[in-house]
């Protein structure tokens, strides 16, 4: 099964001298991306490309049809147009206008399955020889990456399979990406999922916390209204700052406490002398009076004497 092996891949020959390489899971930005419609996303964070056009020479010996499968994936640039090259057989182009991004976006593996046969030291495509498309004297295919109206050229890897494109996973790539779509959007609707069951949770508990404001509120109106008396409404919200507050109501207790005790004691609060037993008496005003009288009465027996 074509579709889940995965190929064993060596380091790339046979480019031409004017190319650079680009290894993309250095990158701050694009290593830690996952290329998506692939099961095997290493060999897409490496990238060979040229300011220019360049080359391959690929090895092909053995007369009969093969399958050419380019390996691309767009970790530069964030929109369709940006990067827009040809794919050529010596002198005939094979793959045109190639804009990897418009086919997939960033961050994704795209893959061009070009048949050709070897006959008679030739290579044909679509039934047409391409006389300068083959070497025979070294047995390779010249491939060129040309530039094209934007920016520069560059592949990722290179596969030569033998045998027919229905024997390859070209056929399977729509489902493999229709996989990985159907995977990417059930992760998005777990995330959307867990989001408004994060909200619905915080509106719950903010509902139960106004449910209980609101309850209390009710119970104080009830009791104001069992007073029989009207109550304003800055009076009522005092009354509910300090109902609320567990340290107010201590203190009000305290003060009750301290005032009830005052009056029990008779801590100089007027108090009614109409029914005293017995009078009151200033022992400094009245015994002033009676020895002021006594002394009289003794000069007065002094003088009749």
């Amino acid at each position: 099964d074509v579709y889940k092996r995965q190929f064993t891949y060596n380091a790339d020959t046979g480019y031409s001298s004017n190319t650079k390489v680009s290894d993309y899971s250095t990158s701050q930005d694009a290593g830690a991306a996952t290329i998506k419609y692939t099961h095997e996303p290493g060999v897409y964070f490496t990238e060979r490309h040229a300011d220019g056009s360049f080359t391959y020479e690929v090895p092909v010996r053995n007369p009969g049809k093969y399958v050419l499968i380019l390996k691309f994936a767009e970790m530069w640039f964030y929109q369709k147009d940006k990067r827009v090259f040809n794919v050529k057989f010596g002198d005939t182009r094979v793959v045109e206008d190639l804009d990897v991004f418009a086919h997939v976006g960033r961050f994704s593996a795209y893959d061009e399955y070009i048949e050709f046969e070897l006959k008679n030291g030739q290579i044909f495509f679509k039934g047409r020889g391409i006389p300068t498309a083959y070497n025979a004297a070294k047995g390779v295919l010249n491939v060129e990456f040309e530039k094209g109206k934007s920016d520069n050229p560059m592949v990722d890897a290179i596969v030569l399979y033998q045998g027919e494109l229905a024997d390859t996973d070209a056929a399977e790539q729509p489902r493999l990406r229709a996989e990985w779509e159907a995977r990417i959007q059930a992760e998005v609707k777990k995330k959307e999922d867990e989001k408004v069951k994060k909200e619905e949770a915080r509106l719950k508990q903010r509902e139960k916390h106004k449910v209980r404001n609101d309850h209390y509120d009710e119970y104080e109106e009830e009791e104001f209204e069992e007073g029989g008396e009207e109550i304003d409404e800055s009076d009522t919200s005092v009354l509910k700052r300090i109902a609320k507050s567990p340290g107010a109501i201590l203190g009000l207790i305290f003060i009750a406490i301290l005032v009830g005790a005052y009056v029990f004691f008779g801590g100089g609060l007027p108090i009614s002398t109409a029914k005293a037993t017995s009078p009151i008496i200033d022992d400094d005003v009245p015994a002033t009076k009676e020895k002021s009288s006594g002394d009289k009465q003794k000069k007065q027996k002094a003088k009749a004497k």
